[in-house]
């Protein structure tokens, strides 16, 4: 399957992408006539692709069979990853240099309802198939190489509170790289369901895909209480680039941000982590009127992207946990409660064809796809810093409400031609229920659902 070509694989002359021959796939891998096969509650997925990654073929090859490695480079799509039993040690000492790592899903699936807002994405194949994998691995390959480059001094800036002869220390770079690398795993994690919560709708609409789940912390790693969860996905038509270039530019997305309720942020110190100029990890500060500067406000941001989707992620940090990370001590210990945004671009079309085609995709002249996307918005609040604590209604409504009105503002602002002065007066018809910790404002009047 991984050197075989047509008949077995066909490839899709608009969009260049592989999918299995089901009828050739069985006259050559033919199944034990005592197993049942392609029944009516399975369905089988299948795709192929080929790219060039920048890693060396033992660390690529060590990084697929350490449960956690893996988890590392795919932090997007890989919640959990345990390793169950070593069959055997094998034979060490490979050598070689890996350039090309064809990749291949293959699958067969329970067939289950999916939610209509997710149907193509899912069946198209661009949900699991093997375009997505070598996707975020050659992103993230670039990290890892960005990561242990020991001639890059882009880490620069001055806050007040922070030694800045700190920043051109490679060390530091990397330790602000792995506390971003932890954030980005936290969010994803957090709204997953692989933690076994149960997400709870909003609403009995089906149209409706706003879902909360409450848990409760008591070990390092994040606010201790109660934290409060909400994600909702809604379609859009714009390109997924587009959406992604707006909500990384802090300038933009400050005037409609729930985070900093409307506080103007400024970029202090900039990492970039691979080629593309959205990938890049940021420290942003929050500049409020009454900051004087012995408080400051400090923001860690994460941006990624490529052909299979893009990420904004950030949360609040203070000037001593920066510090910490920076001087290299254990960065384990620094509480984060990253808020973000997954933008994945999907096909326009509700349609999807019969059988395990992937509908054709029309491009601009630079290679991006003119089809609209899939924005997820997710939001963490700490509703109580008690653990033990019930979570109240007004807690609901709020985060609620903010979720809402940040979607709502996004779209306007992207509709208006993304300019500052529609998405700030969007901003300014809202009232902010939280405040710039995350936390849910005690006093803030909850507003009707």
């Amino acid at each position: 399957m991984c050197h075989a070509n047509e008949p077995l694989w066909i490839r899709n002359i608009e969009n260049g992408k592989e999918v299995l021959n089901l009828e050739e796939h069985g006259r050559m891998f033919p199944w034990p006539s005592n197993l049942k096969q392609n029944s009516s509650e399975t369905r089988t997925e299948a795709t192929r692709d080929c790219a060039v990654v920048i890693m060396n073929s033992i660390t690529l090859v060590d990084a697929f069979l350490d449960a956690n490695k893996w988890m590392e480079l795919f932090p997007s799509i890989v919640a959990r990853a345990k390793t169950v039993q070593v069959i055997t040690q094998g034979i060490s000492g490979a050598s070689g240099s890996l350039h090309l790592v064809t990749w291949i899903e293959h699958a067969e699936i329970e067939e289950k309802p999916v939610h209509q807002i997710f149907s193509q994405y899912v069946y198209s194949g661009m949900a699991f198939g093997a375009r997505r994998w070598l996707t975020v691995l050659q992103r993230q390959c670039e990290r890892v190489a960005s990561l242990m480059a020991r001639n890059i001094s882009d880490l620069g800036g001055s806050i007040p509170g922070i030694y800045s002869q700190l920043y051109p220390l490679p060390e530091a770079r990397k330790n602000m790289m792995r506390l971003a690398q932890r954030m980005i795993r936290t969010f994803s994690l957090n709204i997953s369901t692989s933690s076994g919560q149960s997400w709870t709708g909003l609403s009995d609409s089906y149209d409706d895909t706003v879902r909360i789940t409450t848990r409760k912390i008591t070990e390092p790693g994040q606010p201790n209480g109660v934290i409060l969860s909400a994600v909702s996905t809604t379609w859009l038509p714009y390109p997924h680039y587009q959406v992604f270039d707006f909500l990384r530019d802090e300038h933009r997305r400050s005037q409609l941000e729930v985070l900093s309720n409307g506080n103007a942020l400024h970029e202090v110190a900039h990492i970039a982590n691979g080629s593309h100029p959205g990938n890049c990890i940021s420290l942003l500060r929050i500049n409020v009127a009454s900051n004087s500067s012995q408080h400051v406000e400090l923001m860690l941001q994460e941006c990624c992207t490529d052909q299979s989707g893009s990420l904004v992620v950030y949360t609040t940090v203070d000037v001593e946990s920066i510090q910490l990370a920076m001087s290299g001590e254990d960065p384990s210990c620094i509480p984060l409660l990253p808020l973000g945004f997954v933008i994945v671009p999907v096909e326009s079309s509700s349609a999807v064809s019969e059988g395990n085609s992937i509908p054709s995709n029309s491009e601009d002249g630079n290679g991006h796809s003119n089809s609209g996307c899939l924005l997820t918005v997710g939001l963490q609040v700490l509703a109580s810093t008690i653990p033990s604590a019930k979570l109240n209604l007004s807690s609901v409504t709020a985060i609620n409400n903010h979720l809402c009105t940040t979607v709502d503002q996004i779209n306007a602002a992207l509709s208006n031609g993304i300019t500052t002065a529609a998405a700030a007066a969007a901003a300014a018809t809202t009232s902010s229920c939280l405040d710039n910790a995350g936390n849910i404002e005690p006093t803030a009047a909850p507003k009707q659902v």
